[in-house]
């Protein structure tokens, strides 16, 4: 199943991720021992992103210019931090651009968000946990997608986990016996948590 890699919304700033080439201390058990899921919700969102390169009037000759324009300046600004008593750089002239509005671009889909809390004593840095749809009625799965997020949750503190996916919440079931419609229920398992001493958990295969 194909993993895909998600951010994490908080007012603490992500980090990078363990150092290379430490070897991981591995354990598995069947229950995730320092990380909780406290809440799960979607919405169906849109995003709206103006295109940088039609932001300019879409005009080629501009662009160019500002091209050259910009890599005069970066090789002046670093003969100088060397040392080198050179001249200013010349700039082209750039043409004026039409005052248009930039051209803006519309995207559709689902925001999903994973509540979760570090119980542990230690600081977590990447979890892999998989998002699943179950049928109310029969328990079993309609669906499910596995997603990995570099993490940056210390001991006793909580984080949100945000997804962005063009895929629809998988669960609309329809009972024609009734004329209504059931909302399947969302189940979330941990996987996978790295710590940042570099040790793992795993959850142990079923």
């Amino acid at each position: 199943m194909k993993t895909l890699k998600i951010g994490l919304l908080m007012t603490l700033l992500v980090g990078t991720a363990a150092a290379q080439g430490s070897t991981a201390q591995v354990s598995t058990n069947k229950d995730a021992p320092d990380l909780v899921v406290i809440k799960t919700s979607w919405r169906k969102v849109e995003r709206f992103t103006p295109t940088v390169n039609e932001a300019s009037g879409g005009n080629p000759e501009y662009a160019a210019r500002m091209a050259v324009n910009t890599a005069r300046i970066n090789e002046f600004n670093s003969a100088r931090q060397s040392g080198a008593d050179v001249p200013p750089p010349k700039l082209l002239s750039v043409p004026s651009t039409p005052s248009l509005r930039p051209a803006v671009h519309s995207w559709s889909g689902y925001r999903y968000e994973f509540t979760v809390k570090n119980t542990g004593a230690k600081l977590i840095r990447q979890v892999v946990f998989e998002h699943s749809f179950i049928d109310p009625r029969t328990q079993k799965k309609l669906g499910r997608r596995q997603y990995k997020s570099n993490v940056k949750i210390r001991p006793s503190l909580t984080a949100k986990l945000v997804v962005y996916s063009s895929r629809r919440p998988i669960g609309t079931i329809d009972v024609t016996q009734t004329g209504q419609q059931d909302q399947s229920q969302e189940q979330v398992v941990i996987q996978r948590i790295k710590y940042a001493d570099g040790s793992v958990w795993e959850r142990a295969a079923q």
